[in-house]
């Protein structure tokens, strides 16, 4: 069991689905943009949660996608929540659905007032922003937030648990080396960090 709710990233195989699941990941996030890197068509992603139980699926939207689209598609997957990009889209095309609202800490004071108070709110956190770590636990503190941390090393992350009340934090997830073959060293040290 792990210390605090984690969310994984783009997730696009069964190994990555499988080994996070059985470490006790809470979230698990299928980009549904068929622009983006990491996409997955709704019958993979389908095929994938059915492998797995206990986990919250959510849909991840990135630039470009049709609200309507998007949210036709997370139906399809039975998620939990969808992920949009905060400072692109009118968020009242979501009215009444499960938003998670990723934004960077540089557009915060502009993006956050139109962010909806029961949003969970999910900032990506780079070496360089852990100067504004009285920024970060003053957000933390108000919202519910999710930190991505995936750029950061143990002490960094020991750091925010230390100084933030951070509500989960989030780790992008890899590639398969081949079918069945996955290297898990960029994530498996966090979660075993993690471990209550």
């Amino acid at each position: 069991m792990l210390r605090i709710p984690v969310k994984i990233n783009g997730v696009n195989n069964l190994s990555d689905a499988r080994y996070c699941a059985g470490m006790g990941v809470e979230m698990m996030g299928f980009s549904v943009s068929e622009n983006h890197e990491r996409y997955l068509p709704v019958e993979k992603i389908n095929g994938i949660s059915g492998w797995i139980s206990g986990i919250k699926i959510i849909a991840e939207s990135y630039l470009g996608e049709n609200p309507k689209t998007i949210i036709e598609k997370a139906e399809s997957i039975s998620a939990q929540a969808i992920e949009i990009e905060a400072g692109f889209y009118s968020l009242d095309m979501f009215s009444g659905k499960n938003l998670i609202c990723r934004l960077d800490i540089n557009e915060m004071s502009k993006v956050l007032p139109k962010i909806p108070a029961d949003a969970v709110l999910h900032l990506k956190v780079k070496k360089t922003d852990i100067k504004e770590l009285v920024e970060i636990a003053k957000l933390c503190a108000q919202r519910e937030t999710i930190l991505n941390v995936s750029e950061l090393d143990l002490n960094e992350i020991e750091l925010i648990l230390k100084e933030t009340k951070v509500y989960g934090l989030s780790l992008d997830g890899g590639n398969e080396l081949s079918p069945g073959l996955r290297d898990f060293e960029d994530i498996c040290h966090v979660l075993e960090y993690l471990e209550a």
